[in-house]
């Protein structure tokens, strides 16, 4: 049985025609197939006599056929943007690349600019060539990166990763920036503390955890101060206050 009150998640007119012309043909199966001839499927009372089912039993059956449906919607829709056949393609591999780094300021976003100083693990060229195509010399080796926890002065071990074009694909015009994380501090600023959260660098909320609170509200004052003066408003700089705190700061 189709649920009629079932609906496509919302998508490009095309994805959402195609959705339709499933539903369709799924249905066209429904009337044309016994119901006991289709093994695995779970038939739905068709009469208005009362059913010996309980409630949490037909819910359960419910449940089971919008799941079915929805998959095999979710994964022709899939296959028909794609043209990967029934499955959608597997994630894309990865070049990896290890490298000592040494920051040199925070953006104005709080990520860490650094220079890319020693390689520890580096990609060959032809690793270089398979993310870049032809073009590959004007990007390889790296020498920067912008990463989440780190200080300037600092010296650190950064890992980079570029994604592979996946097979079969046309290269992208511009080629992603690889993927920075940071793995360590060889060399620590007087500034740096523990971040209090077990999850800093990874879900992106925060940027300026591993920085003592005092120099937060420092860095904040002068990122007012420079962009009043970016703005020039040169005579406003003087007048901003230091940033106020809160106590505690994780309170």
């Amino acid at each position: 049985m189709i649920l009629d009150a079932w609906r496509p998640a919302r998508g490009t007119d095309r994805l959402y025609q195609r959705s339709v012309q499933i539903r369709s043909s799924l249905l066209e199966r429904d009337k044309r197939t016994p119901q006991a001839s289709r093994q695995g499927e779970v038939s739905m009372p068709q009469t208005d006599e009362p059913s010996d089912e309980r409630p949490d039993e037909l819910a359960s059956k419910t449940s089971d056929v919008t799941r079915d449906v929805t998959r095999d919607v979710t994964r022709d829709v899939t296959s028909d943007a794609t043209g990967a056949g029934d499955v959608a393609p597997a994630s894309s591999p990865l070049i990896v690349g290890r490298y000592h780094a040494r920051v040199t300021a925070l953006a104005t976003n709080g990520e860490a600019r650094a220079d890319l100083v020693t390689p520890l693990l580096a990609p060959t060229d032809d690793d270089f060539a398979a993310v870049y195509g032809p073009t590959w010399a004007q990007h390889a080796p790296p020498r920067a990166c912008q990463f989440i926890g780190g200080l300037p002065g600092e010296l650190v071990e950064v890992e980079l990763s570029w994604r592979l074009p996946r097979p079969g694909r046309k290269r992208a015009k511009r080629t992603p920036r690889p993927t920075v994380r940071l793995i360590g501090v060889v060399d620590a600023a007087a500034e740096r503390a523990t971040p209090g959260c077990p999850v800093f660098g990874e879900c992106g909320g925060c940027q300026l955890q591993q920085m003592r609170y005092p120099a937060q509200l420092a860095w904040k004052t002068e990122r007012v101060r420079g962009a009043l003066a970016d703005a020039k408003f040169t005579s406003a700089v003087a007048s901003v206050a230091p940033a106020l705190g809160c106590e505690p700061p994780w309170g």
